[in-house]
């Protein structure tokens, strides 16, 4: 369990009166979205609620979005050249900013913590947590994912990582022949994949997209059938899902 050591941790757990950072943000995004009809996330209906007076594009934004000072009180500034659901993690993540704003004077507005907690806040606030365990279809497979993404309007990337921290899935990027990240093996419980993931890695490269069975090994030497699915995301970039539990 990472161990949150900024004021910003301090003040979110402070604003929420709760113990933990995974919690706050879940409470945070449940008050921000309370009332609404889930999914998606109507981001217009929030930006009142934490003093946010404009929402715009600026064509001459060299970064992905910023909150700014208006003259009339907080505003949200996006690139325009982003992708639909790019651009609304951007405005969520602005929003979680705001959040801070509005917990008193010296509120923190940098730092590395700060923009882990602000990414935390925004997917909270597009997947409220309460929202996503009502609509996904257990298993949790990729067609599921990819059918929930387009239901909240998020990246197919974001959705994978929202499954892995509620449902019993992992979720790998592979890039050029490597996995660049990986989550979910903890959460349920697997000691290693039979044959190894990255052992499956050339398979993946037939196809854009195809899935593969085996079994994979569970902690307390039990073991599991699983389904392992791919689908190309981007050149030489795929998506992997593995499910346990799950067969063809």
């Amino acid at each position: 369990m990472k161990a949150w050591r900024s004021a910003a941790a301090r003040r979110i757990k402070e604003l929420t009166k709760t113990r933990s950072v995974d919690a706050a943000a879940i409470e945070i995004g449940r008050r921000l979205t309370e009332g609404q009809q889930l999914p998606p996330t109507n981001l217009d209906q929030i930006l009142p609620r934490v003093d946010i007076y404009s929402c715009y594009s600026d064509p001459e934004l060299m970064i992905a979005g910023e909150l700014r000072k208006g003259v009339d009180g907080l505003e949200i500034a996006y690139s325009d050249s982003e992708a639909e659901s790019r651009r609304r993690f951007t405005i969520a993540h602005e929003i979680a900013h705001a959040v801070f704003e509005r917990t008193g004077p010296h509120c923190p507005r940098r730092g590395r913590e700060l923009e882990k907690l602000c990414d935390m806040i925004a997917a909270q606030i597009l997947v409220p947590h309460e929202a996503l365990a009502r609509e996904a279809r257990r298993p949790v497979r990729l067609p599921e994912i990819r059918r929930l993404a387009k239901r909240f309007q998020t990246s197919l990337t974001m959705m994978a990582l929202r499954c892995v921290e509620q449902f019993p899935v992992l979720c790998a990027q592979v890039e050029y022949g490597d996995i660049t990240w990986q989550a979910g093996a903890k959460q349920i419980g697997i000691r290693r994949p039979a044959p190894k993931l990255k052992e499956l890695l050339p398979l993946t490269d037939e196809r854009a997209s195809g899935n593969a069975q085996f079994t994979i090994e569970l902690n307390g030497n039990s073991t599991s059938d699983a389904t392992l699915e791919w689908l190309s995301t981007g050149e030489e970039r795929r998506l992997l899902v593995l499910t346990p539990g799950a067969r063809n």
